[in-house]
């Protein structure tokens, strides 16, 4: 619906005081800022559970407190397990027997003995031990039943979860390693942003640990379930490793940015079939005929627009947007220095401008400075002081 005012037509000395400038209304990509808080958490992939292989007990423990840093094969403490001497005794036996295979040099005795020590290793890799351990042990001279836990990969070890003494059974937690190069942020949004979020929108995030800094990254995952209690749905992201991150466990500004679609709300204004006018010798295009002012009078020609980008929809720049408090007008241009009050229908705020659902067609030009200025001597009418919420207008009362 369209409601239109007396037109006002202001001089140009008081549109030059006024700095009333005009903007073409036009197709273009819009994103809101979706604001949110994350914490910085190690990922999942880097994350190793160490478990207890056999039934045992902790005679020391090397790596005493969670926090502590360990590169692969160190020593994080010394198990023992009635099983293992057993296995350790077998292991020895059999690379004795291919040891004396070898040196005698029979091929024959060396393809008997190959397969034993084989087998008696099997036992230690179902274990988990790595190979280059499982080759220490089988050179030992007599079997032991205490083995050194080592270090998989270099990590932070988040959890200890045993204390010298404890008897840990067979998949008891024994320590929760992290690999420190490997973080995401965990980022929680409200179940109304869920819709508008997905995959691959970019993410910036900031902290008073780091001032000054933004991190960018871009959403990796988005959880379908929401949180039984405050029904948050949670987000991660993956932030570019440009520099040091910030510690685990640090609190984080987002902003999402997430692009306005036309698809969210069929009523966003559709690009329509509509001519251009161009200048061939300069980078000009107009909605309306006349002269190339970069050449100096040079005639525009006439041509079909080309189509808006894909997922573009139709725009006002927010500055040429007046809230009466009933809803939303602009001054569109409808002849050179004269106005007319429009009723615009609007989705929500994306930074500087509006994405139009209804009340501006594309090539339109709207005031977007000294709008206040034209709507000022509008609302000095009676005719339209009632577009306003809380105005007293009305016709002039004929007091006989």
């Amino acid at each position: 619906m369209t409601a239109v005012a007396p037109r006002t037509s202001p001089g140009q000395l008081r549109v030059a005081q006024a700095n009333a400038r005009k903007e073409v209304v036009c197709f273009a990509l819009l994103t809101r800022a979706l604001r949110a808080v994350g914490t910085l958490d190690y990922a999942a992939p880097g994350v190793t559970h160490i478990r207890a292989k056999f039934d045992g007990r902790i005679e020391s423990l090397i790596v005493d407190r969670s926090g502590m840093s360990v590169a692969a094969g160190d020593v994080m403490a010394v198990v023992y397990g009635p099983d293992l001497a057993a296995a350790h005794e077998q292991l020895i036996l059999a690379k004795r027997r291919l040891d004396e295979a070898e040196s005698r040099s029979s091929v024959a005795a060396v393809s008997r003995a190959a397969p034993l020590v084989a087998i008696a290793a099997t036992q230690f890799r179902r274990w988990g031990f790595p190979e280059f351990q499982i080759e220490q042990l089988s050179r030992y001279d007599a079997p032991t039943d205490t083995v050194e836990l080592l270090a998989p990969t270099d990590s932070v070890v988040t959890a200890k979860h045993v204390s010298v003494g404890d008897y840990a059974a067979e998949g008891t937690p024994l320590f929760d390693l992290a690999d420190p190069s490997q973080t995401w942020l965990v980022v929680s949004i409200f179940e109304s942003d869920l819709p508008s979020v997905r995959e691959g929108l970019v993410v910036r995030a900031t902290t008073d640990a780091v001032p000054g800094r933004t991190f960018m990254g871009r959403i990796d995952f988005v959880c379908p379930n929401l949180h039984a209690e405050s029904h948050a749905a949670e987000l991660r992201v993956e932030l570019d490793p440009d520099g040091e991150l910030p510690p685990v466990g640090t609190t984080m500004d987002v902003v999402i940015d997430v692009p306005i679609r036309p698809a969210e709300d069929v009523s966003v204004a559709r690009a329509i079939p509509h001519k251009v006018y161009v200048c061939p010798m300069h980078n000009v295009q107009e909605h309306a005929p006349g002269e190339c002012k970069a050449c100096g009078g040079m005639r525009l020609l006439e041509r079909d627009a080309p189509p808006p980008p894909e997922g573009a929809v139709l725009a006002v720049r927010a500055s040429a947007v007046i809230d009466t408090g009933r809803g939303r007008i602009v001054y569109v241009e409808c002849e050179p220095g004269v106005f007319e009050l429009r009723a615009v229908e609007l989705g929500p705020r994306c930074d500087d401008a509006y994405p139009v659902l209804a009340g501006l067609a594309e090539g339109e030009r709207v005031a977007i400075s000294a709008a206040f200025l034209l709507d000022a001597e509008a609302r000095l009418d009676p005719a339209i002081a009632g577009t306003y919420f809380g105005a007293g207008g009305g016709p002039p009362r004929d007091d006989r």
